[in-house]
């Protein structure tokens, strides 16, 4: 049995309105990697203080044992919204994630280990790169 359809418009909501005119668009809005003015660096220098206050008020807002209502914390600049991480991927494209660290980097091309730092973790690396590997505990008969 096939249904019958009502001859009732459906909610006002799923109603499409008739345009007489040419619809009005917005200009585009330019992303920071559209921008001539600022140099890549320029915006990545940019990103990195911004960052830092953030970072300063935040702290400060900690220290001060975080009152309840929390202090506006700086703006993000025009000029780094959409920032991309712009590393160079194996495939040899810029790496467009936007969810950057102070580095202006993403979170995998965040850059390379500074090495250890302790006496310690000096020793352990060395253990580590030694021909063979760590030795065993247990060393089997």
């Amino acid at each position: 049995m096939a249904k019958v359809r009502s001859h009732r418009p459906g909610p006002p909501w799923n109603r499409i309105p008739q345009q007489h005119s040419a619809p009005v668009h917005p200009l585009p809005r330019l992303h920071c990697f559209e921008s001539p003015d600022m140099t890549d660096a320029e915006r990545r220098r940019m990103w990195r203080s911004y960052v830092d206050a953030y970072f300063r008020a935040q702290g400060a807002w900690e220290a001060a044992g975080r009152p309840a209502p929390r202090p506006p914390m700086p703006t993000q600049p025009e000029a780094v919204q959409g920032l991309q991480c712009g590393a160079t991927t194996r495939a040899g494209t810029p790496c467009k994630l936007t969810g950057l660290y102070k580095s202006g980097r993403c979170k995998l091309h965040g850059g390379m280990s500074t090495g250890p730092k302790t006496q310690a973790g000096r020793e352990q690396s060395r253990i580590n790169g030694a021909k063979g590997g760590r030795p065993r505990k247990n060393p089997s008969p």
